[in-house]
């Protein structure tokens, strides 16, 4: 689950509290207003005042946040089930990364995601610090007057929510459909399980954990000598990388392919927000434990070529599915920039799947 370092809250009657908080305490708590002149996809600008009589699911979220991007079956298939009946779900995003705040880049993630209800770009997390959120994915449902009555932090919950929205709909509705809650099969709540994995592990120099000896160099590019990832949760390099803020950009010329991006996880899969810092494609490639990735563990995003090594190319701002569907275990991960350009931002890591005992024994 994601988070900011620094929180926001709202300062109600002298005291730091949150929306979602008062509600829970059954102390009613009109929902904060959006704020005028942003960007709005799908639709024209809403607003609360103009939605009274409907029934409200606010979505925080980012198209590059996987726990966010889970959720998307759920949410479509809410608007789908419910639209009709007075539900109307607003997608809020507030970008993590600064290319994230590109309004042709949101718009081709909700294009590509098949997303149809309304979403507004909360570059300036105006939207975010109203509502006091902390958290990427965070869920606000609002009552046809206006009032917030229930909030969900992260993934899971969606029959919960579901039933809620019901709930919800059937007060301002009496004739509102009732289904049996959207599942998916192989979730936490469909008999998956989830795992203890490595934490979210960002790269730029802001909020990065390196385990070379060198260390950062804000603004500056290193030519880091090579080192064994030892360290679980920690990322080591080699060769020449440019660290930025957000992000590490790698400046070399690969001869030989001996400059790389390793590190020790433990999980069941691998995610990757990358970028290009030039204006082609640049091919990147995968070892797993010292080996090409074997095709059942390869991630939607990568491919073997003729000589059966594993590699993914980065064309795009956005997250990138490396492995997945692996035993739990701990690991080693190498990338393997072809070339100069590549622009490197997080991995985030797999923890739910179906239960796989024999792994579980053996972690450390």
């Amino acid at each position: 689950m994601k988070s900011l370092l620094i929180g926001f809250s709202l300062l109600l009657i002298g005291t730091i509290i949150s929306p979602a908080a008062k509600a829970q305490q059954g102390v009613p708590l009109q929902a904060p207003e959006f704020p005028g002149r942003l960007i709005w996809l799908n639709s024209s600008p809403q607003a609360i005042q103009n939605l009274k009589g409907k029934v409200i699911l606010i979505d925080f979220w980012d198209y590059t946040c996987v726990n966010c991007i889970r959720t998307l079956p759920y949410l479509k298939e809410w608007n789908r089930r419910y639209a009709k009946d007075g539900l109307v779900i607003i997608g809020v995003h507030t970008p993590e990364f600064a290319f994230a705040k590109k309004k042709e880049n949101v718009e081709k993630a909700i294009r590509e995601s098949g997303i149809t209800y309304p979403v507004v770009l909360d570059n300036d997390y105006q939207i975010w610090r109203a509502y006091a959120n902390q958290y990427w994915p965070r869920k606000y449902l609002i009552d046809h007057q206006g009032q917030i009555i229930y909030d969900h932090i992260g993934e899971g919950g969606y029959q919960e929510t579901e039933k809620k929205i019901q709930e919800t709909l059937k007060v301002a509705n009496l004739s509102v459909r009732q289904p049996q809650p959207f599942t998916i099969e192989g979730d936490v709540e469909t008999g998956g399980v989830c795992y203890p994995v490595t934490a979210e592990l960002y790269l730029g120099y802001q909020r990065g954990l390196i385990g070379n000896k060198e260390g950062f160099n804000p603004g500056t590019t290193v030519d880091y000598s090579p080192a064994n990832p030892s360290r679980d949760g920690y990322f080591y390099l080699s060769g020449k990388w440019l660290n930025l803020g957000e992000s590490l950009r790698y400046s070399g010329i690969n001869t030989g392919f001996k400059d790389t991006l390793s590190l020790k996880y433990h999980a069941l899969g691998v995610n990757l927000v990358a970028a290009t810092a030039i204006s082609k494609p640049v091919k990147v490639f995968v070892l797993l434990n010292g080996k090409p990735v074997p095709r059942i563990y390869q991630g939607k995003d990568i491919q073997s070529d003729s000589k059966g090594n594993s590699y993914f190319q980065i064309s795009a701002s956005r997250m990138y599915w490396l492995i997945q569907k692996q035993p739990y275990g701990t690991y080693t991960l190498q990338l393997i920039p072809e070339s100069g350009g590549v622009e490197l931002f997080a991995f985030t890591f797999e923890s739910c799947g179906k239960p796989d005992t024999s792994f579980w024994p053996s972690h450390k």
